[in-house]
C-alpha cells in the first residue's frame, strides 16, 4: 500500500488517488459542510483510502493519524470531526447517503461505513 504519510501531501495536491475536487464536490452533493474541519478530514480520509488500495480493518484509524498529523490535532480531534460531519449528512441528505451504499440502511454509518462506501462510490 506504501506510505500513508508521504501519499497525504500527494493526495491533496490531486497529484494520486481520487480527483481531491471531485471527492470535495461529492460531499457538498451530500449536503456536507465546507467551513468545518470534518469536511476537509472526511474528504482527505477518502482520497486517502483510495490510494492505499481500498479499506482494510483499522485502515482509517492509520489514515486518522495521518491527518492529525498534517493539521496539527489530536487523533480523537480528526475522529470526533469526521463524525460530526457524518452525522450533519446523515441528518440532511439521508436518502443520499443510503444511495451511495447502494442498499438499505437505517442506522447512521460509522466513520469507517461512510469512507469505504463513498470511496467505492467514486472509483
Amino acid at each position: 500500500a506504501g506510505d500513508v504519510s508521504s501519499e497525504m501531501a500527494e493526495t491533496n495536491s490531486g497529484a494520486v488517488g481520487l480527483n481531491h475536487k471531485d471527492t470535495q464536490t461529492f460531499l457538498l452533493s451530500l449536503g456536507a459542510n465546507v467551513h468545518t474541519q470534518g469536511f476537509l478530514y472526511l474528504a482527505w480520509g477518502i482520497d486517502l483510502v483510495a490510494k492505499s488500495g481500498g479499506m482494510r480493518r483499522g485502515l482509517h484509524k492509520q489514515i486518522y493519524t495521518v491527518i492529525a498529523e498534517w493539521a496539527g490535532v489530536s487523533v480523537a480531534g480528526v475522529d470526533s470531526s469526521i463524525r460530526r460531519e457524518i452525522k450533519h449528512i446523515w441528518t440532511h441528505n439521508r436518502e443520499a447517503v443510503v444511495k451511495i451504499f447502494g442498499y438499505p440502511i437505517d442506522h447512521q454509518p460509522t466513520p469507517a461505513e461512510f469512507i469505504y462506501a463513498a470511496e467505492i462510490h467514486l472509483r
